[in-house]
């Protein structure tokens, strides 16, 4: 729970800073470029505004309220792990799988992208003056890539979290899941969006080439580039987006089933009653003195 408000916490300064950021490039501007940039940006912030906000209120558990939470039971009355969560184990095994399987490319390239610019000493040099000319276009480049590996790290630690606690079938599954959900739901949608920004800005940066006087192999040079690079970023989009539709399945029936509420209710505190003497009732001890 604590790390997942930190997450939340996260989102929700990230969120604020894209608002700001996306506030002062729509008023500074062009308009007729930076408005769609604007825009998405805008988009991107609420959506790290809102799924900040829902994460933190689903990661306190201080008072029941989810349906399980409500429905106290004693360990052997609780039915073990059958019918349609075997469905949910699988999908945790198998959607983080699939996800690195459906994106070896995209992160192979990334690899290869990174290992350049270390050849090409960009790092070494970031201090230099006027290094900012070259590394913040970097960084919006960036930006799409790391968002949908944020969004793939976020499926794998949702499935290394999530699968313990269904098998020992603890009463937090279920408000973890939620908050986990939430976050990995927000994440695929920024990196939809970062993905449509970075299409714009390439876009952009195609017709300024064409209308420069670069010699035509510098620009094929240049539009190889970006056509490498918008491939790679829209590639990892679908299986993101049905990587999140798998956990998004499950949360209908995680919410209000039956099995569901049975399997993680509360754990009723095995406390022994004391059998009251009856004859202790009916003769209490005489009173001291």
């Amino acid at each position: 729970m604590w790390a997942l408000r930190l997450t939340a916490t996260a989102m929700q300064v990230a969120g604020a800073a894209l608002l700001v950021a996306g506030v002062t490039l729509l008023l500074l501007a062009p308009a007729d470029l930076t408005r769609p940039i604007a825009v998405h940006s805008m988009q991107i912030a609420a959506a790290f505004m809102a799924g900040g906000a829902a994460t933190r209120f689903f990661s306190r558990s201080r008072r029941p309220g989810l349906p399980n939470e409500q429905t106290a039971l004693p360990d052997t009355q609780r039915p073990r792990i059958g019918g349609w969560l075997y469905g949910l184990a699988v999908t945790l095994v198998a959607a983080p799988v699939l996800l690195l399987v459906r994106l070896q490319p995209h992160l192979v390239e990334g690899r290869r992208v990174i290992d350049r610019l270390a050849t090409l000493g960009i790092w070494e040099t970031a201090n230099a003056n006027g290094s900012g000319l070259i590394l913040l276009p970097l960084a919006g480049a960036f930006t799409p890539p790391a968002l949908e590996l944020a969004t793939v790290m976020s499926c794998i630690g949702a499935s290394l979290v999530l699968l313990p606690l269904l098998i020992l079938r603890h009463p937090i599954l279920v408000r973890v899941y939620v908050a986990l959900t939430i976050v990995i739901a927000t994440l695929a949608f920024v990196s939809w969006r970062g993905v449509n920004v970075a299409l714009v800005a390439a876009g952009a940066l195609q017709n300024a080439v064409d209308a420069s006087s670069t010699t035509s192999e510098e620009a094929a040079q240049i539009g190889n580039g970006i056509t490498r690079y918008t491939s790679a970023i829209r590639m990892a989009l679908p299986p993101l987006l049905w990587a999140m539709l798998a956990y998004l399945v499950w949360l209908p029936p995680l919410l209000m089933s039956r099995r569901s509420r049975a399997t993680f209710a509360a754990r009723a505190e095995h406390a022994a009653t004391s059998r009251l003497d009856v004859e202790a009732v009916t003769s209490p001890p005489p009173f001291p003195g």
